[in-house]
């Protein structure tokens, strides 16, 4: 588990936490997210980083590509999680 952490002096607008499979680093695999602001609480699958078996994942994701395209409105796609949070 990772967390950006709230600080008193200079606080981010944004607060989140990453859990991944993996005690040493939650980057290396597909990982959930969770962020709060004053305007969301978000719950995010992510795959960042150049993750391990990064062409299967591809792969597959492109393999399932309408599926993405089926979510509902309440759902987004984001390509760069670094500009969301």
């Amino acid at each position: 588990m990772a967390k950006h952490a709230r600080r008193t002096a200079y606080a981010p607008e944004s607060t989140w936490v990453a859990i991944g499979g993996n005690k040493c680093g939650y980057k290396k695999y597909p990982h959930s997210q969770i962020a709060i602001n004053a305007q969301y609480v978000a719950i995010v699958l992510a795959c960042i980083d150049n993750p391990l078996h990064e062409k299967e994942i591809a792969a597959d994701f492109s393999a399932h590509a309408c599926d993405f395209e089926a979510l509902p409105v309440e759902y987004m796609l984001i390509p760069d999680h670094a500009s969301f949070f």
